[in-house]
């Protein structure tokens, strides 16, 4: 029994040794990230009138730097009451994370499927599916437990068959929001012009922005979710597993990955609006008749919320957590 025990207790240092290390490794990548693109976030956001965009975009920014704020708070002495608040705390601006991101995307489909307001609305239900997800784990005694060596740390009474159901509750349907998008864009934006239009005027250069940002954003956020399903899925059942710690590197990701696409975005809308008041073509070619008003912001969801009905002439388109017996030590059980 004393040798079960400590196996019992090797492996839980094991998984929160790993899982610091992971967190880490997520957070360097996200300050960094910061530092290297503060200038552009000043330029394109700090300047301008508050939209849609620029308050998801600070959402976005700023809800993950905060949570991981938190979480470097965790490696502080502090007492067993101000853990359990903290690990709670930072456990929901972690989550709500999802709120930004599932708008982020809805707004998407919404712009690219001719304002679809019923795709909209799928898709967003879609991405906040893991919000609604992991505030389940409130209910399975999710606390704070402070140790002498690693601080404080996260524990919830999760069996394994609950962790893997509500993994895969999360992780599909993410992929699910994510597939439609990437669908939705490629299918919408008109391809076959997009080389010539961006080499010779550069006018519909969010169409570039979609295709490419949002194609990055599918393939690294599929490759990290199903990294995470098939890690959980196929984990050794043991009393102190938790569900795998891809996570870790996702919610860093997917902050990043939004915040450069609305940077780009919003880089392409100041450049399309400079060309489309300096530019003395713009009157004389009947072909570029109406892109300024595709190419500017709605008030409400700014770069976000851009129509994209190109003119046909334009496109050459029509537009018509583990173990059986449930354990409060199971670390890092974010689905």
């Amino acid at each position: 029994m004393a040798s079960d025990s400590s196996d019992g207790l090797v492996l839980v240092y094991e998984n929160l040794f790993v899982d610091n290390c992971c967190t880490f490794a997520g957070t360097t990548f996200l300050v960094y990230e910061y530092l290297i693109t503060f200038g552009q976030e000043v330029k394109l956001f700090w300047r301008g009138k508050w939209t849609g965009a620029s308050i998801l975009f600070f959402l976005n920014r700023y809800l993950a730097l905060i949570s991981y704020i938190l979480i470097m708070c965790e490696f502080v002495p502090m007492s067993d009451k101000v853990c359990s608040l903290l690990v709670k705390g930072e456990a929901a601006i972690s989550w709500i994370q999802f709120l930004p991101w599932a708008a982020f995307s809805a707004l998407r489909a919404f712009a690219l499927s001719g304002k679809n307001l019923i795709l909209s609305i799928f898709v967003f239900l879609l991405g906040i599916t893991p919000l609604a997800v992991n505030f389940v784990q409130y209910g399975f005694d999710l606390d704070g437990y402070n140790d002498p060596t690693f601080g404080c740390s996260a524990g919830v009474d999760l069996t394994p068959s609950m962790a893997k159901s509500l993994t895969i509750a999360s992780r599909g349907t993410l992929m699910a929001a994510d597939l439609i998008l990437l669908c939705v864009t490629w299918y919408t934006l008109p391809r076959r012009n997009l080389v010539n239009l961006d080499s010779s005027r550069n006018l519909l250069s969010f169409t570039t922005v979609l295709l490419r940002d949002g194609t990055i954003y599918f393939v690294v956020l599929l490759i990290l979710n199903i990294l995470h399903l098939v890690f959980t899925l196929i984990s050794v059942v043991g009393a102190f597993d938790p569900v795998s710690f891809v996570t870790e590197f996702t919610e860093p990701a997917t902050a990043v990955l939004v915040s450069r696409f609305l940077l780009d975005l919003q880089s392409a809308n100041q450049d399309a609006l400079k060309l489309d008041s300096r530019d003395p073509l713009n009157s004389d070619n009947q072909d570029f008749s109406g892109i300024s008003e595709t190419l500017t912001f709605a008030r409400i969801v700014g770069s976000v919320g851009l129509s994209m009905d190109f003119p046909e002439s334009l496109t050459g388109i029509s537009q018509t957590s583990e173990g059986d017996e449930s354990t409060a030590y199971t670390v890092d059980a974010e689905v």
